[in-house]
């Protein structure tokens, strides 16, 4: 009888990560026992992919500020607007710290940092691409109302990934 002694598997069978184990109960049934994430090894992958996150995120801060003004100039802008557009988002991002931080206490942090994202990093961008190819009278002024928009969400974001930042950091 081969009742609890190994079978061979077939390699394609059953593939084996780094934190689980083959087992063979009997003949023909296989249990893949999982071993759980230590409470330090969930920590380092957290802190692992917020370090990547931050990355990404820098460059597109980085791109966004480099770009934005001459886009700005290439519509026309004129001082006084290069100056209100550098004033709105810088407002905008503080004042969006005010409502990030209230819905820390009703909504769960990943979910306002991820919509925030969304906002911020993706649909607004959207019009903002288009704005060069638009026939409109003052696209200026829309590009100055899209980016204090930006600024707010990334700015909401703020307080929530400020939190999870201090969970995860020992």
């Amino acid at each position: 009888s081969t009742y609890g002694k190994s079978l061979p598997v077939k390699a394609n069978a059953v593939k084996k990560t780094p934190l689980s184990r083959t087992l063979t109960a009997k003949p023909g049934i296989t249990i893949k026992k999982i071993r759980h994430e230590t409470e330090e090894e969930k920590v380092k992958k957290s802190l692992r992919a917020s370090t990547n996150e931050g990355m990404f995120n820098a460059a597109a801060s980085s791109i966004t500020n480099t770009f934005i003004t001459p886009l700005a100039l290439e519509l026309k802008a004129t001082n006084a607007e290069i100056g209100l557009l550098s004033a709105v988002q810088n407002f905008a991002n503080t004042v969006g710290q005010i409502p990030g931080a209230k819905l820390t206490e009703y909504y769960p942090r990943k979910s306002i940092w991820m919509l925030s994202q969304v906002m911020s990093k993706i649909l607004l961008w959207i019009p903002i691409i288009f704005l060069p190819f638009l026939q409109l009278d003052n696209p200026v002024l829309i590009l100055i109302i899209l980016m204090g928009f930006i600024a707010f969400f990334s700015g909401l974001r703020s307080p929530a990934w400020s939190s999870l930042m201090g969970d995860l950091v020992p």
